[in-house]
């Protein structure tokens, strides 16, 4: 009875919170709605076209990486092709790409990569960094590092997966031995390759006539003839220079011919001429030789202008 009588009372007293507002509190995640909402894309169409650009550009790289690897495990790993490097100190492979060979039915794929190494080496000389070669002064050259990084593979993509690829696979392939019989193939090279010194070279006749009106008066490149440069190695002291294989790759059109110069001269006096998709090898440290001097011509435009990759192998580190 008692408590009945003090809970009349409880409830009979005035409620002290009766006037006071809401507090409206929502003790929901506040990200519950987000997570539910839909994702907005304010142009679908050009977010759907960058993915398919990246994609492609995607698939080109990865062909491209591919390609060269395969092409340099053929090529480098030949018993022909390492006999003769070992005998004379240097090797040519003509139409690395393909582009000699009739044979081969991928020739829309080489035909693409060599227009486009030739469009990539037209932009890297417009705007892609090159800087006269001091240590060439006069001779209408220009040169830059292939060293990648997002800039650069903008501009030179497929030179960049060149250099990248063969880093990776020359050492591979000239470890591999064409036989079981180790008596019948040339000793191998313990090359790095996770790392290598690569050069774009450039030729610009116009530079190089500029060059020959302000040093002796006239435009006459008959006197690169002579070529009276002495024959060195790359690799002059190999105790402090560990380079051990360098590897001419030419970009030059294909109407390029030896009158228009570039190339080496080796020992004997033997020589091997640039050529569009035609690679040169030698040893960096026993392989004496010196360069031929880049005319290009007045015949066509194109000639112009002559490009080469130069790629140098390191010895692995021991």
């Amino acid at each position: 009875e008692r408590r009945k009588r003090r809970q009349k009372k409880t409830f009979e007293r005035p409620n002290p919170y009766a006037g006071l507002p809401s507090p409206k509190l929502d003790f929901s995640s506040g990200d519950d709605d987000k997570d539910n909402a839909p994702i907005h894309v304010p142009n679908p169409e050009a977010a759907a076209e960058k993915a398919k650009e990246l994609l492609k550009a995607q698939r080109e790289s990865v062909n491209m990486l591919t390609l060269v690897k395969d092409k340099i495990i053929d090529r480098f790993s030949d018993l022909e092709f390492r006999t003769e490097l070992e005998t004379n100190g240097f090797a040519v492979v003509d139409g690395f790409f393909g582009s000699h060979d009739d044979s081969h039915d991928d020739t829309e794929q080489t035909a693409a990569v060599l227009t486009q190494l030739q469009e990539e080496a037209t932009v890297m000389l417009e705007d892609g960094g090159m800087e006269v070669d001091t240590a060439n002064l006069g001779k209408g050259q220009y040169v830059v590092a292939i060293g990648g990084g997002e800039k650069q593979y903008a501009t030179c993509p497929r030179m960049i997966e060149i250099v990248v690829s063969a880093t990776k696979n020359i050492p591979e392939a000239f470890v591999k031995n064409e036989s079981g019989d180790d008596t019948e193939n040339p000793a191998t090279l313990e090359l790095n390759d996770a790392a290598s010194m690569a050069t774009l070279r450039t030729f610009d006749r116009k530079a190089l006539k500029a060059s020959l009106v302000l040093l002796q008066g006239s435009d006459d490149d008959s006197a690169l003839d002579a070529n009276e440069t002495p024959l060195s190695l790359v690799a002059e002291d190999p105790s402090s220079d560990k380079r051990r294989l360098t590897v001419h790759y030419y970009i030059v059109p294909p109407t390029w011919n030896e009158a228009c110069g570039g190339g080496f001269e080796f020992e004997g006096g033997r020589k091997v001429s640039a050529q569009n998709d035609r690679v040169v090898v030698f040893y960096s440290d026993k392989t004496n030789h010196k360069v031929i001097p880049w005319k290009g011509s007045e015949d066509s435009p194109e000639l112009a202008i002559g490009n080469v990759i130069e790629l140098h192998l390191i010895e692995k580190r021991q």
